[in-house]
């Protein structure tokens, strides 16, 4: 008795030496082909050669198109036969040839040798196991019953799809050669009156003319539907026309209102910035100032309102700004640094300024003056503003704007 379980779990775990084995005697066979090829290109006649050739052509491809497993169960099959009798008789095909030269290895002799001895194999002509070797597995029985049905399947579906086309081309011939089944008609009363016992042969003259009539109305439905193609699709192009038309129409005042609203007006050569020499920036520079003083001529400048955009068009009249909604729910924006960050710089306690008395004591521990504190540290530049809602373009030009250094001069006071 084969135990099978045991004898796939060998051909797995000696996968690898099989595939060995399998390489080496590929090798060979291909100098073996060399040496053919070669002979024959010195003897192109030699019929020995042609048909080494041949027998190792058909031995390789048999070699490299089988699997471990049945390499295995074939090798086992042959125990007992000399491999060399096998290659050198002329009846074993080229699968039996390529299994004698596997056998011939070092490797894959030492294995057949171990698979003997462990699954107890005895090497009899008629012992059971050969038969059972043969025999394919359950999940290889499924396989073949799944490719048999579909091969099954395939095959209904090819000779419905003949039948469909026979008939088909029937009924097209039916209808092609109507005339000639209409000229057959007449000859049926001359048969009645050469042989009156024969009544039967003439009715199914008649049906044959029924089934003529079907199919010419099909043909002129198909001519009805195809001659008022072409009308339907006359109307776009004269509705196209008409609306090319509307639009030139509409055009030549919308141009002219543009052309009025681009036209420049002249605008006036006046300064945007005025020096300040009161103040100092940073840099040492004088302080450009935007507080342009106007002349008196020039005071309607002043009075003057920036042009408002006029983006409206004739079809856009009911256009309304909405306000944004759900402003309550949105977070604000604050500075770019982290949240946890801001909380920890909220929490840290501030140094004020001393808001106390300073009292000096004389030598005899009395006070004598008392004064309240001078700070004479330089003013701190003016915190930054906050930045709260205000556009990301907009901040980035304040930190480019010059600022007032603080002052770093010496103050002078005069008497009355």
């Amino acid at each position: 008795m084969l135990d099978r379980l045991k004898f796939n779990n060998l051909v797995i775990t000696n996968k690898k030496v099989i595939q060995k084995a399998r390489a080496q005697t590929i090798a060979k066979l291909i100098q073996k082909l060399r040496k053919s090829k070669d002979a024959l290109a010195k003897h192109p006649d030699a019929e020995k050669e042609k048909t080494r050739l041949r027998k190792n052509t058909e031995c390789l491809a048999q070699l490299k198109a089988l699997k471990c497993l049945d390499i295995v169960r074939q090798s086992l099959l042959q125990e007992g036969t000399n491999p060399n009798t096998v290659i050198a008789s002329e009846r074993s095909t080229p699968d039996e040839l390529g299994i004698a030269m596997l056998r011939l290895n070092k490797l894959m002799h030492g294995l057949v040798d171990k698979f003997m001895d462990a699954l107890e194999l005895k090497s009899d002509k008629d012992a059971k196991w050969r038969e059972e070797i043969l025999e394919s597995s359950k999940r290889r029985a499924k396989q073949e019953r799944t490719e048999e049905k579909k091969r099954k399947r395939k095959e209904l579906k090819e000779q419905k799809a003949q039948t469909k086309n026979r008939l088909e081309w029937l009924e097209q011939n039916k209808v092609q050669n109507g005339d000639s089944l209409e000229v057959e008609v007449p000859a049926a009363p001359e048969v009645k009156q050469q042989e009156p016992d024969l009544p039967a042969k003439i009715e199914p003259t008649a049906p044959k003319v029924i089934p003529k009539k079907e199919p010419r109305k099909k043909t002129e439905k198909k001519e009805r539907i195809v001659r008022e193609k072409p009308q339907r699709k006359v109307k776009p192009t004269e509705n196209k026309q008409t609306v090319r038309d509307h639009n030139a129409e509409k055009r030549p005042r919308r141009e002219t209102k543009q052309s009025e609203e681009k036209e420049p007006k002249p605008e006036k050569d006046r300064p945007t910035h005025v020096v300040d020499p009161f103040f100092i920036t940073e840099s040492g520079q004088p302080y450009l100032s935007t507080a342009v003083v106007l002349d008196e001529n020039n005071d309607r400048e002043a009075d003057e309102k920036p042009p408002i955009n006029k983006f409206r068009n004739e079809d856009r009249t009911s256009y309304q700004k909405r306000p944004e909604r759900h402003t309550e729910f949105r977070p604000k924006r604050t500075d770019d640094r982290h949240p946890s960050w801001l909380a920890k710089q909220q929490q840290k306690p501030v140094i004020g300024d001393f808001r106390g008395k300073k009292i000096k004591f004389s030598e005899t521990g009395e006070t004598s003056e008392t004064s309240a504190p001078i700070h004479n540290s330089q003013p701190s530049l003016a915190t930054p503003a906050s930045t709260e809602g205000m556009h990301p373009s907009w901040v980035a030009k304040q930190k480019w704007k010059p600022k007032i250094a603080a002052f770093q001069g010496t103050k002078i006071k005069f008497d009355e």
